[in-house]
């Protein structure tokens, strides 16, 4: 947690002053708090995914997430669909905080992965579904 060094100090010296650093210091503690990071560090890397599962039909693919490994309010998550295997050139879907989405994308043959994100962060491995599913 965030604790600025020279606070008490100058609290001191200056009494407003260390009431308003401890106003910051605590607002910027409670904020991180909230979403389960130290605001002296970088945002952590999350961890992959526990899975993703992909259906579809008349060219609607439903996605739905399951992510019991993370636990922050303020994770991101991002599917990717690609015409191959190999993900070349994928198409990338934001889901922000949501573990599901549904994308009209037409009657083709699509390959989805998934991964999450902190704002700033490196995103996490990426979670594939196993086999191709048809948008038919």
């Amino acid at each position: 947690m965030l604790k600025l060094i020279h606070r008490d100090a100058l609290g001191q010296k200056n009494w407003q002053l260390g009431e308003t650093l401890l106003q910051i210091e605590n607002a910027i503690n409670q904020g991180h708090t909230t979403v389960g990071v130290d605001p002296t560090q970088p945002y952590p890397t999350p961890k992959a995914l526990s899975s993703i599962s992909v259906t579809a039909a008349l060219g609607l693919f439903k996605i739905t997430l399951v992510d019991s490994a993370n636990n922050h309010e303020n994770l991101n998550y991002f599917v990717q669909a690609s015409v191959n295997p190999a993900f070349l050139n994928p198409r990338t879907y934001a889901l922000g905080t949501s573990l599901t989405g549904d994308f009209n994308l037409g009657n083709q043959t699509l390959y989805w992965r998934a991964y999450a994100k902190f704002p700033g962060s490196a995103q996490s491995p990426y979670t594939n579904f196993g086999s191709p599913v048809i948008g038919g």
